[in-house]
């Protein structure tokens, strides 16, 4: 018996596996009570996760569970202590903390034990979702899941020393929609127990603030948890009694199948029936064979057979090769176009004369395309030309490719045509960029001048802004500013390339501040802000308060203002307000302003 297995199409794409687990039952999931749905009473307050059997705790942090049973706000679905979320499965959902505001290294966890032991070297999608509570203080990364043979247990609230197997590394800031975390996970062999938390310490954690709260740590939601074993696909292997025979003989052709989840089906082409066979076959061609067996799951598996078949009489093949290449048929290597005979016999006694139409085709037209001439630090696009696909020595596989050289190179493309390749270079001279350095910033008293100097290479010379300049293309001038202002000087070489340096004048005033007293927030660009104005203040305190004394807004920043909100967001209505202005000037005088606003939108 031969074994032909000349070409194999396995779809082992972790993709197509996870897109097909909907093909498998719902009791595949490890998980118990995955989506927290089952409790043993309702919960009451916080730290009741255990009602949720069979979850627990496996440190002292207290973990929550939130329900919508629950007659206390505080954890109640979808409004609790901690904010707004919907369950993303049925009504409930569990509540941890996997960064803390205060406390280093203070973390929660939930643990739950598999409905049954992985298996040695069996894949496995491990999923869960979470949401960022809108009351948290931070989000961060490092959510993840432990799978492992005995439950994890300390008997404090700091991290657990170990190793995730599913890991988030970005940081979950998403406090609308139910975030997948999940990946795909292949077992030692007897792991029973998933533990969900950060396992990493406060150092190796990112985080980010989430201004919009002042509430103290990183609360995440949880819900749907999952350990699904992932489908294996099966696999097929085809076989005939004989692999070549002659033009009118038969053979049979047969598939074997192993793997994959019982019932499967077989399927043929080129007429030969559905099913395992064997199966007579008696082509008059030489032909390839095609079976794919699918598994009761939908994944399956591809094979290819090729049974040659010897004809008894004169055939003929057209074939094609590249200028400067040969092909070795009637008797020789050959060229040039033409027609070439071979007589053959084979080893059944088919014998049959064997023509080839031997073409030979042009090479590709290679060329590039593209400026030959750039100066240091630009973005040069080079484009070859010629044939349907290329390959760069920089590894690019496209027409154009984008280059950026610091020095004179060379680029060099293979250009395909069908079957043919052609190769072409293009060299791209890098001219250096000019030489420029400007003398340091200064400071001048207001109604003085100072003279600004550049040393560089040869070239024209311009200033920007113009503004005060005695002269606007000499590498020397005089600038005689009303303010503080920085001037750039470009100098541009005879190869067009162009080198830059700046400095700032900085003017002395005294300082002075200005409070208006009505502003209008209506978003319409004017006058919507309520700013301080004054000239060389270096810091700036403002409080609004509203008639009744409240505080309803501050800042601390030389161009801060007030929008017509509280530091939450709100908007104020109209009416007058009264503001509180500490100012300090850069030559040292203190300000303190004390009034009235008046708003209207």
């Amino acid at each position: 018996m031969i074994l032909k297995t000349l070409q194999r199409f396995r779809k082992k794409s972790l993709f197509l596996v996870i897109m097909n687990l909907g093909l498998v039952a719902s009791s595949q999931n490890l998980v118990p009570n995955p989506s927290f749905e089952t409790y043993t009473t309702c919960p009451t307050s916080v730290n009741q996760l255990n009602s949720a059997i069979p979850w627990v705790t496996p440190t002292l942090g207290t973990p929550d569970y939130f329900n919508v049973c629950s007659t206390n706000n505080f954890v109640d679905v979808p409004g609790n202590f901690f904010g707004f979320q919907n369950a993303r499965t049925g009504d409930a959902y569990a509540h941890c903390v996997f960064f803390p505001a205060t406390g280093a290294n203070s973390r929660e966890y939930i643990q739950a034990q598999l409905t049954s032991p992985l298996i040695v070297g069996q894949d496995y999608v491990v999923s869960f979702y979470v949401s960022l509570a809108n009351n948290s203080k931070f989000a961060c990364n490092n959510i993840g899941a432990y799978l492992s043979v005995t439950a994890p247990f300390s008997a404090s609230s700091l991290v657990l020393a170990f190793t995730p197997q599913i890991n988030e590394p970005s940081i979950v800031t998403d406090t609308v929609n139910w975030i997948l975390i999940s990946g795909v996970y292949t077992a030692t062999g007897g792991e029973q127990y998933i533990t969900i938390g950060n396992f990493f310490d406060d150092a190796s954690t990112s985080n980010s603030i989430n201004l919009s709260t002042s509430f103290f740590s990183t609360f995440y939601l949880i819900d749907d948890v999952s350990v699904i074993p992932v489908p294996q696909p099966p696999n097929i292997l085809l076989n005939t009694t004989n692999d070549t025979i002659c033009e009118g003989s038969c053979s049979l052709l047969s598939a074997t199948v192993s793997g994959g989840a019982l019932p499967n089906t077989i399927t043929w082409d080129n007429g030969v029936p559905n099913g395992l066979g064997p199966h007579n076959i008696c082509p008059s061609v030489t032909t390839t064979y095609t079976a794919i067996v699918t598994d009761s799951v939908g994944l399956s598996d591809t094979a290819n057979i090729t049974l040659y078949v010897i004809p008894t009489n004169t055939t003929s093949i057209t074939s094609n090769i590249c200028k400067g290449d040969s092909l070795f048929v009637g008797g020789s290597w050959q060229k040039t176009p033409g027609i070439y005979s071979d007589v053959l016999v084979s080893a059944l006694g088919c014998d049959s004369i064997h023509n080839t139409i031997l073409n030979v085709l042009p090479l590709p037209l290679a060329s590039i395309t593209g400026l030959d001439s750039v100066c240091e630090g630009t973005l040069v696009v080079l484009t070859a030309n010629g044939g349907g696909t290329y390959f760069w020595n920089t590894n690019d596989t496209t027409s154009s490719i984008n280059i950026n050289p610091s020095n004179t190179s060379t680029y060099t493309v293979i250009v395909s045509s069908g079957s043919c390749t052609n190769t072409t270079s293009f060299t791209l001279v890098v001219n250096p960029l000019p030489a420029i350095t400007a003398n340091s910033d200064v400071t001048i008293a207001a109604g003085t001048s100072t003279t600004l100097t550049t040393i560089g290479s040869n070239g024209t010379y311009t200033w920007s802004p113009q503004d005060w300049l005695s002269c606007i293309t000499c590498p020397i001038t005089i600038s005689t500013p009303e303010e503080t202002i920085t001037y750039t000087i470009s100098v541009v070489d005879s190869n067009g390339c162009i080198a830059s340096d700046n400095i700032t004048v900085t003017v002395n005033h005294e300082s002075v501040i200005f409070v208006p007293n009505v502003f209008t927030p209506n978003g319409d660009g004017d006058n919507d802000i309520f700013l301080v104005k004054g000239f060389n203040l270096k810091k700036v305190e403002g409080e609004i308060y509203n008639r009744w004394g409240q505080k309803m807004f501050f800042w601390d920043a030389i161009r801060g203002f007030w929008d017509g909100r509280t530091n939450s967001g709100e908007e104020v209505p109209d009416g007058t307000y009264f503001f509180i202005i500490k100012a300090i000037g850069s030559d040292g005088k203190q300000y303190l302003e004390k009034g009235s606003i008046t708003l209207i939108r």
